[in-house]
């Protein structure tokens, strides 16, 4: 799923700092959001991962990047 809504999935955003990955989290949850049917469509039948599960995530990360703009996100 977050490869539709991050360019290069999550892996994109390794060793970017928090300040510059604000504008691309938020695209992303107003991405989900706006276009919640479709995301729901890629959800996995295996129910490894939920919309609602990312869009969360997405939400903690950004809340995490806003309070340490100068963080580096870090990707395994």
């Amino acid at each position: 799923i977050y490869y539709k809504c991050i360019d290069g999935g999550l892996k994109s955003l390794n060793e970017m700092s928090c300040k510059d990955a604000l504008p691309i989290l938020n695209k992303a949850i107003e991405d989900m959001i706006l276009n919640e049917k479709e995301y729901r469509k890629l959800e996995p039948s295996n129910g490894w991962g939920t919309y609602e599960g990312l869009l969360q995530e997405f939400r903690d990360l950004k809340e995490c990047c806003e309070q340490n703009l100068d963080g580096i996100i870090s990707v395994d």
